[in-house]
């Protein structure tokens, strides 16, 4: 083998002799001449190792002064490089990072603008909700606030939906003010009925009462009677006695018999009452099956997702892709449907 290296030529050109010399030899250094055969062979070859260490620094330290050098002159150049790089870099970046700020302001004021428009839809759809246990006088109110509300250019590309969500808005206060109307009817003749059922009690509480006093005066008149005559019935006892226990199961009879007629009538005013109030509560739940039964008959597709929508809105779902998806499609149909109508009225 020839080295590339002259100056390590002399070592590697003995490498051959020490290899034959000392490869695979064994010492048998339990013994003195064994031990110092080996201390010799060990010291000769360190030798070479190193003469060739030292011979290794020798020759590689003005290489390693000029990596050196090489090194810290490409450092200084490189430093004046990047100082007159830096600047216009961060010219690059700052105009890139400005222009890439306007574009992210641009978006979020695209997407504040549209949700800007999506929360006032919400809110006037909103509106059923919050009229959904109020009175009527409060749901006219709502209705008002709705009829009130302008869709302007400022709803931009929702306008449509914008204006579909109010009319349907005021469609559904409508209903909610007709079924409150209704409810502040029936409390009010149901309220009328209790006062005149609680009218009907009272009187029979009076009139029970002034029975009551009726035997109680007769009870002290006859005690009195008993009292004067007392001498007299001593003498009459046995036909006085007859006559006063005739007298007191008469009265008793009559007392009875009309406690029994009282109550015989107002039982059957209370069942009259009762059956007045099923028959009318009948009555209401026949025109109830009857309307929705036509609604159900005469509805339309369109009708159907609008219900949907608006049942969807008022549980709380108004932000779930199932409702907006219907939404869309419901805007999509009724502006299909406006174009056609207007021709046929045409």
């Amino acid at each position: 083998m020839t080295t590339q290296i002259q100056e390590y030529s002399n070592t590697d050109g003995a490498l051959a002799t020490l290899a034959q010399a000392y490869k695979g030899i064994r010492y048998d250094v339990t013994t003195s001449e064994g031990m110092a055969l080996a201390k010799a062979a060990r010291a000769e070859l360190r030798d070479y190792r190193v003469n060739l260490e030292k011979k290794r620094v020798q020759i590689k330290a003005p290489a390693l002064e000029r990596s050196r050098l090489i090194d810290a002159e490409a450092k200084r150049i490189t430093a004046e490089l990047v100082a007159l790089e830096d600047p216009i870099d961060a010219q690059i970046k700052g105009e890139e990072g400005r222009k890439e700020r306007e574009r992210e302001a641009k978006i979020e004021a695209e997407r504040l603008r549209v949700a800007g428009i999506q929360e006032r839809i919400a809110e006037i759809r909103g509106a059923v909700a919050a009229a959904g246990s109020c009175s009527s006088s409060l749901i006219s109110e709502h209705m008002d606030d709705v009829g009130r509300m302008v869709i302007g250019p400022e709803f931009a590309e929702f306008a449509e939906a914008a204006t579909a969500a109010k009319e349907q808005t005021l469609y559904q206060l409508a209903a909610l003010h007709e079924a409150a109307r209704q409810r502040e009817e029936e409390a009010i003749r149901l309220k009328a009925e209790r006062a005149e059922l609680e009218a009907l009690r009272a009187d029979q509480a009076k009139r029970q009462a002034e029975e009551a006093e009726r035997e109680r005066a007769a009870a002290a008149a006859r005690a009195e009677a008993d009292r004067v005559a007392q001498v007299q019935r001593d003498r009459l006892a046995a036909e006085s006695r007859a006559a006063a226990e005739a007298e007191a199961a008469r009265i008793r009879e009559a007392a009875e018999a009309d406690q029994r007629r009282k109550r015989e009538a107002l039982d059957a005013e209370e069942s009259r009452q009762r059956a007045e109030r099923a028959r009318m509560c009948l009555e209401q739940a026949k025109a109830e099956s009857a309307a929705l039964d036509r609604r159900i008959a005469e509805a339309t597709l369109v009708d159907a997702a609008a219900d949907a929508e608006a049942f969807l809105a008022n549980n709380g779902f108004a932000a779930h892709p199932v409702t907006l998806v219907l939404c869309a499609a419901l805007d999509r149909e009724l502006r299909r449907e406006t174009p056609a109508a207007a021709a046929a009225a045409a």
